[in-house]
Parts: structure tokens; sequence; C-alpha cells
């Protein structure tokens, strides 16, 4: 499961480290980003392109408000339904941080070592001009296995360009899901004002015992 992430990042190093070009939409960094709301998606064609994408694929096939978030990579590839999103239509979520939770409903944020930004693995739609996207997911590796079974699918900077543009995405999956791919990551317990899709601001990504007195209050 990945249902929220974060981007307080400001635009710059997201253009020098994803290897594009201004997008057309207006910028903001956010440490809270939910389902449902826009986020800026990396896709290639001849060249690689920042687009924003609704989180949660619109799909002509769906019943009334089924719109996933995320897909298993393990069975991507065996559903007809997202065969050929995984084959044809793979991108990748601009984070910086992403959040789980635990069994007693406490957030945890977890990071790269030195907070570099990284790419989740995606797969995009369009349907009447609009774009939507899914985060694909995996078996919990590392800090995050002791929060939570599943965690987002992270693709190394190294092949990143393999995963936007390659062919071979059956083998690449298993080697992102490999022992030599396990990415290192760091957690810490955060506020639980990220509970609520509105909440925003950099307050979101701050330790536990920073927090506001009202995150010791049980979660609604």
């Amino acid at each position: 499961m990945c249902g929220r992430y974060s981007l307080g990042t400001e635009l710059d190093p997201v253009l020098a480290r994803f290897g594009v070009e201004p997008p057309a939409f207006p910028w903001q960094p956010r440490w809270n980003i939910a389902p449902g709301q826009e986020v800026p998606v990396v896709k290639a064609a001849d060249r690689r392109v920042l687009v924003a994408m609704g989180w949660g694929l619109t799909l002509p096939w769906a019943k009334p408000g089924f719109h996933p978030i995320n897909l298993r990579s393990e069975t991507l590839l065996a559903k007809p339904a997202f065969r050929e999103l995984g084959f044809n239509r793979r991108c990748l979520l601009p984070a910086d941080g992403f959040y789980e939770w635990d069994t007693d409903k406490q957030p945890w944020r977890f990071t790269l070592p030195d907070g570099e930004l990284f790419g989740l693995a995606g797969v995009w739609t369009q349907r009447e001009g609009r774009y939507s996207c899914a985060v694909l997911t995996r078996p919990s590796v590392g800090a995050v296995a002791a929060v939570h079974e599943r965690m987002p699918l992270i693709v190394p900077q190294q092949v990143e360009e393999e995963w936007l543009a390659g062919t071979e995405v059956e083998q690449l999956l298993d080697i992102l899901r490999g022992p030599a791919w396990v990415p290192v990551l760091e957690r810490r317990r955060v506020s639980r004002r990220i509970n609520s899709a509105r909440a925003e601001g950099p307050e979101c990504a701050l330790p536990w015992e920073e927090a506001m007195p009202q995150d010791a209050r049980p979660p609604r």
C-alpha cells in the first residue's frame, strides 16, 4: 500500500534529477500528497516530460468511483486489464519520502538516508484528455517491513531510462523486487496531522517528538 507521499522540494532540483524541462503547470512543494489529487509524473515518449496526472486510474471499464491508486507489481502483467499499461505506459512519480501506518495507526515517514529524490514506479493512462496514474507496490523490505506489509516500488536512478522506455518489463520487474535493489531507507514517526488529506506544509513531515500537542490525542 502507498497512500501518501511527499515532494517537499523546489522545482529546479526535480528538473535536474529527472532530466525534464519546466512543466506547464504551477509548481508547489508538497508534504502530504494524497489519492485523488493532481501529482507531477515523469513519462517518456521521444523525451522525458513532466506532466500533471490524477492519482487514481480512470479506466473505461471500471465501475463508477473505482480509481485504483496502487497496483501490485507481482500481478500487474498477469491481469489483462493492466497488462498493456505495464508494457507500454510506465512512468515515475518523483518523491522525497513516503508514509505508511502501523497497526496502531501511527504514521511513519520513509526517506533515503541523505534525503535525496527518488522515483516511484507507476503506470498511467489517458481518457478524454485527462491523464491518471497509479503507484506500483511490492512486498515490504528493510525498515518498512516492521511497519507495513506493502511498500511502493522504487526505481533506482541507474535503471530509470529502462523503466520508462525499455521493453523487457517482466525481467525488469523481477530485478527491481530482487535483493540487488533493496532500497536503504530511514524511518521516523511523524505527525498524525497527515491523516487528513487536507493537511499540508512541512509540519506534516515533522518527527513525532516535535509534533503539535494535538498529535497525542487518539486518531479520529
